[in-house]
């Protein structure tokens, strides 16, 4: 099931936020080989995910995470304002219809149907605006390449 919660409730919501935060760490840090931060508990977290963001997570039957990805609107600070300015040719992209999607993770053990269904989300949920993404190759454990290229297929 889709969940749309903002980071402020990711309290209530205790074992989905520690599975995504570990779903993440395992993807970013171990799978991927990023320098990314990784606490005592095995989460990866940074600063962005202190700024309130708005999840859109797949929670699957048991309450753990199946998948997510991290919205920001862009008249705050975004990745692509402050590490990738060189992808728009140093022009800095904020508007209040404009969010930054980012921190795209599927747990290991996620179906293809869970990236699908949280692309869908975010676009229909977002329709009418337009989402600065940053677009990066994922590929999961299993070695199933999971690129936005491969996942219209």
């Amino acid at each position: 099931m889709i969940r749309y919660l903002y980071a402020d409730q990711l309290a209530t919501n205790a074992v989905l936020a520690r599975s995504m935060y570990r779903d993440r760490a395992q993807q970013f840090a171990e799978l991927l080989g990023w320098e990314v931060s990784v606490n005592t508990a095995g989460e990866e977290r940074d600063q962005y995910d202190a700024l309130n963001p708005l999840y859109v997570i797949w929670e699957d039957e048991t309450g753990r995470h199946g998948g997510s990805m991290r919205f920001l609107p862009t008249v705050g600070r975004t990745m692509v304002n402050e590490h990738f300015l060189h992808l728009t040719d140093g022009v800095r992209i904020e508007s209040p219809l404009i969010w930054e999607y980012t921190r795209f993770c599927l747990s290991p053990g996620a179906g293809p149907h869970v990236a699908a269904a949280l692309m869908l989300a975010g676009g229909r949920d977002f329709a009418g605006f337009r989402v600065a993404a940053i677009r990066r190759r994922v590929r999961r454990a299993d070695g199933a390449d999971l690129s936005p290229d491969r996942i219209r297929a």
